[in-house]
C-alpha cells in the first residue's frame, strides 16, 4: 500500500478475515484506495464483492458508484448515470453524497424527459438536503427548485412553475455572497428571473393583478444589466402597453432599440411602438418609427 501497488494492497487487505483486530483498519485503506482511484468500474466491481462491509467501506461504495455515474453524466450517457445514481442510494449512508445523488438524478431524467419522475426526484432531494449543511452551488436548493420550475413549466402548470422558480430567486438572492459559481450566477440566476416573470404573465390572463409582480421581476433584470435584458424589455413593454401606460411603453422601447439594435425582438418592438404611437394619435411620430422599421430591419 505504501508502495503504491493498489492491486496487491487490495488483494491483501481483502484477505484479512472480519475477526481480525486489523479488519477495520484494513477496510479504511481500502476505503482511501478506491477513493483516490479513476477506475470506477474495477472498484465498484471489487466493493460488489465485499460481502461484510464496514461502514467507512459502505460511504466508499456510496461515493465511488456516485462518481462513477457524474462520468457518465458527463459523457451524457444519462440512462447509465441514473442507474449508478440508483446503486449510490441504495446505500444511502452518507447524507451529501445522498442528496448530490438525488439531484443528479433529477437533473438526468430531465435530460432524458422523464419530467414526472425528475419532479419527484427533486422533490426527493428538497427533503434530504435539509441534513446537509453545504452543497455546491450547482446542486444546491436553489438550483433544485430551479430544475422543478423547469419541470413544471414543461408539463404546463404555471402556477407551480412561478412557485419553484421565484423560491429559487429567492434562494440564490440571500446566498449570492457565498457563490462562486459562474454558470448559476451567469445563467441559473438570471434566467430564473426572467421565467418567474414569464409564468405571471401567462398567469396574468386569470387574474390582472400579476402583471405587476411579473413587471417586477423583468426591471430586477434590467435594472442589474442580467443577460437577455432585451428580452426582459420588450416583455416590460408589453406589460405597460397590457396597462395603458404608452408613455413608459415607447421609452423603453427606444432604449431597447438603441441598446441592442440586433436584437431578434427590436422589430417587433418598434412595431408595437408605431400601433401605440397611432392609438395616441401621433400619426406623425407612427410614420417616422414605421418608416424606421422599414429601413432598418
Amino acid at each position: 500500500y505504501e508502495l503504491g501497488f493498489d492491486n496487491d494492497a487490495i488483494s491483501g487487505f481483502m484477505k484479512v478475515p472480519a475477526g481480525s483486530k486489523y479488519y477495520t483498519e484494513s477496510q479504511n485503506l481500502l476505503s482511501k484506495i478506491f477513493l483516490n482511484t479513476r477506475d470506477y468500474d474495477k472498484a465498484l466491481e471489487i466493493l460488489r464483492g465485499i460481502t461484510s462491509k464496514t461502514q467507512s467501506l459502505n460511504i466508499t461504495y456510496q461515493k465511488v458508484a456516485y462518481f462513477r455515474a457524474v462520468q457518465y453524466f458527463t459523457e451524457g450517457n444519462f440512462t447509465k448515470a441514473i442507474e449508478l445514481y440508483n446503486e449510490s442510494l441504495n446505500i444511502a449512508v452518507h447524507n451529501e453524497t445522498t442528496a448530490l445523488s438525488h439531484f443528479w438524478k433529477a437533473e438526468g431524467l430531465y435530460q432524458i424527459d422523464k419530467i414526472d419522475a425528475a419532479i419527484k426526484e427533486y422533490e426527493k432531494f428538497m427533503l434530504v438536503s435539509g441534513n446537509v449543511q453545504q452543497l455546491p452551488a450547482n446542486s444546491s436548493r436553489g438550483t433544485a427548485l430551479y430544475g422543478l420550475g423547469y419541470g413544471y413549466l414543461r408539463k404546463g402548470d404555471y402556477r407551480n412553475a412561478s412557485s419553484n422558480f421565484e423560491a429559487s430567486v429567492e434562494f440564490i438572492k440571500n446566498n449570492l455572497k457565498n457563490i462562486n459559481d459562474r454558470h448559476v450566477l451567469n445563467f441559473v440566476y438570471p434566467d430564473a428571473i426572467i421565467r418567474t416573470a414569464d409564468c405571471y404573465l401567462y398567469l396574468s390572463s386569470e387574474n390582472r393583478s400579476y402583471l405587476k409582480k411579473s413587471g417586477e421581476f423583468y426591471q430586477m433584470v434590467i435594472t442589474n444589466n442580467y443577460p437577455n435584458e432585451d428580452y426582459a424589455m420588450y416583455q416590460l413593454a408589453l406589460i405597460y402597453s397590457l396597462t395603458g401606460n404608452a408613455k413608459k411603453q415607447i421609452q423603453l422601447i427606444d432604449l431597447l432599440v438603441s441598446k441592442y439594435p440586433k436584437s431578434p425582438y427590436a422589430d417587433d418592438a418598434l412595431y408595437s411602438k408605431g400601433s401605440a404611437q397611432i392609438n395616441q394619435n401621433e400619426f406623425a411620430e407612427a410614420k417616422s418609427t414605421f418608416d424606421y422599421l422599414v429601413i432598418n430591419y
